[in-house]
């Protein structure tokens, strides 16, 4: 039996929207039918049938604080005069703690990228980083295999 859906995972071009998705049963398995719209965001992770299945396996589900994302505040900014550098550092001393302590309005964290070149690495790295932070409060005792 032919499974598409590992043989062309990839539907989407980089370069354009997203227009198609594969669709997924509520254990993870892919039905082998493409869908012309986008995914809802969610955690998905297809999950291949076992060869020799025991059981019926089942997608756990990651225990992540939906009742509370991570407001990512991004500046970009080409050259830095000294009132930019003035409120990165007001962000980073005073707002982004104070708003976090209070706990009222979320969690928010501050992130700045200056160079063109680098932004897309650089935001990545914040991105994983704070991840990793918010998986270390979730899963205290968990090592990252990296």
């Amino acid at each position: 039996m032919s499974e598409p859906f590992f043989e062309n995972p990839i539907l989407n071009s980089p370069y354009e929207y997203p227009g198609q998705h594969w669709e997924l049963d509520e254990k993870g398995q892919p039905t082998q039918k493409k869908i012309s719209d986008r995914r809802k965001v969610d955690f998905i992770t297809p999950i291949p049938k076992a060869r020799h299945q025991k059981g019926q396996a089942e997608q756990t589900e990651m225990l992540l604080p939906e009742e509370d994302p991570l407001n990512l505040v991004v500046e970009i900014k080409g050259y830095r005069r000294e009132d930019a550098k003035a409120k990165k550092k007001t962000m980073d001393s005073y707002w982004i703690p104070g708003v976090n302590h209070l706990g009222t309005y979320g969690r928010w964290a501050f992130a700045e990228f200056t160079d063109v070149w680098e932004m897309q690495s650089d935001f990545e790295q914040k991105v994983e980083g704070l991840f990793g932070e918010m998986m270390e409060q979730v899963f205290p005792h968990v090592e990252a295999n990296t």
